[in-house]
C-alpha cells in the first residue's frame, strides 16, 4: 500500500478529462469565440468549452479587464467556471449596469492549473450601443417609380428619447412575389445597399424602394419590406414589424373608365359649406360620365417606337365641363399637396400614397359649361384596390363655383382636385 498512494495522487493531479491527445493528457480549455457584443440594457452569455468531456469536476478562473469596469459598468454571474464530470461547456453571464457605446470588456482564462489554455484564451466584448426596437411608419404603400418608407426607433434604455449618435444603418430585406421587381436606391435612382438610413441626432430612418422596370402593370405583385434581424444586429421588431408594397410600375390605362363616385363627397361639401360657398354649384353630378384612353404606337423617322396616349371624355356629367379630347403626357409632379414629395420622374408621394402625373394638351381651364377656355392642364392617377382608378385634377383657372374658397395664388388640391374613383369597363 505504501507504493500505491503516490500513484493515486499522481492520477488525481493530472486527470480532469480525456482530451484529443487521449486518456491521461491535459484537456484544452477555450472561449467558444474570440469576440462578442453586449448591448446597453442587455446581457450576454459567454460559453467556455473543453476539448473533450471532463472525467471529474474541474474549474478555471476568469480575469476581467478593458475600458469598462466590473461592478460599475457591468456585473458578472461568476468569476470562475466549473465543469461537471462528463461536460464540455460552462458559461458566465455578463449584464449591463451602466455601459456606454464603445466600451470594451476583456475576459481572460486565469489559473487553469489542471487545464491547458488553447488559442482562444481571451475574449473581447464590445458595446455597440442600445438594442433598438423598430416600427414601420404605416403598413402599406404602392410603388410606381420610387417609394420612401420611414421607420421609427426607440432604445432599450432611453426609450423614445433615443437618437442616433452618428449616421447609422438598419439592414433590410424584401420578400414576396414582387420582391424581384424592386431594388433599394438613392434619390437619384442609383442602387444603395445601406438599408434604412438613420441620420445623426434622429430617431427616424428612411429607405427608398424603386421599381426595376416600369412595365409591370400586366400582373400586379406584392412585396414585404422588413428589417433583417436574423442575426444579432441589435434590432428587434415592435408592433409594425414590416411594410407591404404593391408593385405597380407604369399604368396600362387603355380602355373605358366610368365615373363611380368621389373619394369623399361629404367632406367636399362640408369644406365648401364651411367657407360659405353654394354647394349646389359644385361639379358633383357625374353618374353618366366616362372617358376612353387609347394608346397608339408608330415608328419614328429614326426607327424608334413612339407611343401616343389620348383621353376622350364621353357621356354626360359636370366633369365634362373640364375634360376635352387630349393627349396624355407623363410629366413632373405638379401642384402637390403640402406633404407631397417627388418620388421619381413622374410620380409623387402624398400622405404615403403614390400617384403618377400627366399633362393634358387640352382642357377647359374655366371648368364651366358656359365658358370655354381651352389650354394645358394637369391631372394625376393611381390604381387602387379592385383595379379602380383614382383621378385628381391638379390645375385650372378660377371656376364658377367655390368663390369664397378659391385662392388665385395657389391651387388647393384637397378642395378643388375633386378626387374621384373610376371603374374600368374594357
Amino acid at each position: 500500500m505504501k507504493h500505491i498512494v503516490p500513484i493515486l495522487l499522481f492520477v488525481l493531479a493530472v486527470s480532469c478529462s480525456k482530451s484529443e491527445g487521449g486518456s491521461g493528457s491535459t484537456p484544452i480549455v477555450d472561449f467558444s469565440t474570440s469576440t462578442n457584443t453586449i448591448y446597453m440594457g442587455g446581457n450576454v452569455v459567454i460559453p467556455i468549452v473543453l476539448s473533450s468531456p471532463a472525467e471529474k469536476e474541474c474549474s478555471v478562473g476568469l480575469k476581467f479587464e478593458g475600458t469598462a469596469t466590473k461592478g460599475t459598468d457591468y456585473s458578472v454571474s461568476a468569476e470562475s467556471v466549473s465543469f461537471a464530470a462528463g461536460s464540455t461547456v460552462a458559461s458566465i453571464t455578463i449584464t449591463d449596469i451602466n455601459l456606454t457605446q464603445g466600451q470594451v470588456i476583456k475576459v481572460a482564462l486565469d489559473n487553469a492549473k489542471k487545464l491547458k489554455p488553447g488559442n482562444r484564451s481571451t475574449i473581447t466584448i464590445t458595446c455597440p450601443g442600445e438594442v433598438l426596437t423598430y416600427n414601420f411608419v404605416g403598413t402599406k404603400g404602392n410603388v410606381i417609380e420610387h417609394y420612401y418608407v420611414k421607420v421609427k426607433f426607440s432604445g432599450s434604455k432611453s426609450g423614445d428619447a433615443w437618437t442616433a449618435p452618428n449616421e447609422m444603418y438598419a439592414p433590410v430585406i424584401l420578400t414576396g412575389d414582387g420582391a424581384s421587381l424592386l431594388y433599394f436606391c438613392k434619390e437619384d435612382g442609383s442602387a444603395d445597399s445601406r438599408g434604412v438610413i438613420i441620420n445623426k441626432g434622429s430617431n427616424e430612418g428612411e429607405v427608398c424602394v424603386a421599381v426595376k422596370t416600369m412595365d409591370v402593370q400586366s400582373s400586379l405583385k406584392n412585396a414585404k419590406l422588413s428589417i433583417d434581424n436574423v442575426s444579432d444586429n441589435g434590432f428587434v421588431p415592435g408592433t409594425n414589424k414590416d411594410f407591404s408594397l404593391s408593385v405597380q410600375g407604369n399604368y396600362k390605362l387603355s380602355g373605358r373608365w366610368r365615373f363611380e363616385k368621389f373619394a369623399d363627397e361629404d367632406a367636399i361639401k362640408a369644406a365648401f359649406a364651411a367657407a360659405g360657398d353654394d354647394i349646389s354649384l359644385l361639379p358633383l353630378s357625374n353618374a353618366n360620365f366616362y372617358f376612353n384612353i387609347e394608346s397608339q404606337t408608330a415608328t419614328g423617322t429614326d426607327g424608334s417606337e413612339i407611343t401616343t396616349t389620348t383621353l376622350e371624355p364621353g357621356g354626360t356629367g359636370d366633369l365634362g365641363n373640364f375634360f376635352r379630347k387630349t393627349e396624355l403626357v407623363s410629366c413632373k409632379p405638379y401642384n402637390m399637396r403640402p406633404d407631397g414629395r417627388q418620388a421619381g420622374s413622374n410620380t409623387a408621394m402624398e400622405n404615403g400614397i403614390s400617384s403618377i402625373f400627366f399633362k393634358l394638351s387640352a382642357a377647359n381651364r374655366a371648368f364651366s359649361k358656359e365658358i370655354n377656355n381651352v389650354g394645358e392642364a394637369y391631372i394625376s392617377f393611381r390604381i387602387v384596390e379592385g383595379g379602380k382608378m383614382e383621378l385628381t385634377i391638379r390645375d385650372y383657372d378660377r371656376p364658377p363655383f367655390g368663390t369664397n374658397s378659391w385662392n388665385d395664388s395657389s391651387f388647393d388640391v384637397d378642395k378643388f382636385g375633386f378626387t374621384a374613383l373610376f371603374t374600368y369597363e374594357k
